[in-house]
């Protein structure tokens, strides 16, 4: 039988039963929700949050129990208000119970972030021990400390914006890097890389990439997602040559391939209009491709 129902109506209808199931199959009990408590158990634990703040098209929720500190909450534009439930009601408590699920995740990964900075000796002065600063972190340096590994939940710091992991003994990184979308700077020089770690090609804001000083023979295609990187260092590699891709670069500045056993650059190496410095000391260059001398901006840095 034709559904008969408006659209707004259809789309309102699917986003309850959707949080209905995400209810159910999380296995999220509501113990109580009122105007400004709400309590839910989930795997046996029992959590607490208030509700900070709560309209049909608003809320904001923060957890007390088990940990403190961090909020959450969704903000529906007046535009989308049509094709979204209202936020009270049964709605939107099982919206908040989801949110406040997601808090306990959140500090669940803030802390086992926590544990991975004790069991290798992290320093608190570089990697604070507080999950509310922790979670608030835009900065963090983890030069020099022995590493082979990344926390596996180092996307949890959602507010990062600059990672250095120079001089370490890396050789992946983890999946879940992929969520630092504020990142715009990621130093893994001087580290044990052989192969160009794909989950970077994830990271749309970064700017500034350095790759130098590791054993990474070949690039990815995907790399052309940087759209707003600007400086790529790639020095003292094993690069024999590089990808397509890397013409779609449009942000490109600066880019550094010196000390490569690099055989030739692709012509396309010429789409990159902003590219203004060029370093390619050191490698096994025969001849540049005849499309650089379009380039008439652009400093080539060469010695052998």
């Amino acid at each position: 039988m034709e559904n008969t129902k408006p659209h707004n109506v259809q789309i309102q209808e699917r986003r309850i039963q959707e949080a209905n199931n995400s209810i159910q199959k999380l296995g999220i009990h509501i113990k109580h929700c009122d105007d400004h408590n709400i309590t839910i158990i989930a795997n046996d634990i029992e959590i607490i949050g208030v509700i900070k703040y709560h309209t049909s098209s608003d809320y904001t929720v923060e957890i007390t129990q088990p940990f403190q500190n961090l909020s959450g909450g969704t903000h529906i534009p007046y535009f989308a208000r049509a094709y979204t439930p209202d936020l009270t009601g049964e709605y939107g408590n099982h919206r908040m119970a989801l949110e406040l699920y997601g808090l306990y995740r959140l500090g669940n990964n803030l802390q086992d972030i926590i544990n991975w900075a004790i069991a290798n000796n992290i320093p608190e002065e570089k990697l604070p021990r507080d999950i509310q600063q922790l979670h608030k972190l835009e900065r963090l340096e983890l030069d020099n400390c022995n590493l082979t590994t990344l926390p596996a939940h180092i996307g949890s710091l959602k507010h990062l914006k600059n990672l250095s992991c120079e001089n370490n003994q890396l050789t992946e990184l983890p999946d879940s890097i992929q969520n630092l979308k504020h990142l715009e700077m990621l130093n893994l020089s001087n580290n044990n890389f052989t192969i160009f770690p794909e989950v970077i090609c994830s990271l749309q804001s970064l700017v500034a990439l350095t790759l130098s000083n590791n054993s990474i023979e070949k690039l990815s295609d995907n790399i052309s997602s940087l759209n707003s990187i600007r400086a790529l260092f790639l020095n003292n590699n094993q690069l024999l040559n590089l990808p397509q891709a890397i013409s779609s670069l449009s942000s490109l500045r600066y880019l550094n391939l010196t000390e490569n056993p690099l055989q030739c650059l692709p012509d396309c190496i010429s789409n990159l209009s902003k590219l203004r410095a060029l370093s390619i000391s050191k490698n096994t260059l025969a001849n540049l491709p005849h499309t650089i001398q379009v380039m008439k901006e652009l400093y080539i840095m060469e010695s052998k």
